[in-house]
């Protein structure tokens, strides 16, 4: 994906989970298509390693403002 861009970008950032799940609030961005399957499954409250980011349902849910 990177190799098929004309300019490639500099840097990248890389945050582990621990870091994911103290945010504030996290931003789910899903494209592409047939990925609104697995989008759904993260959604079935269970945590596997078959899917990884089922993990961030561990993440609270800030309250209304």
């Amino acid at each position: 994906m990177i190799g098929a861009e004309q300019t490639p970008p500099e840097f990248g950032v890389t945050m582990g989970l621990q870091s994911i799940l103290e945010a504030k609030e996290i931003l789910f961005l899903v494209t592409g298509t047939g990925k609104s399957k697995v989008y759904a499954e993260r959604h079935n409250k269970t945590i596997t390693p078959e899917l990884p980011t089922s993990i961030l349902l561990n993440h609270r849910v800030p309250s209304p403002r």
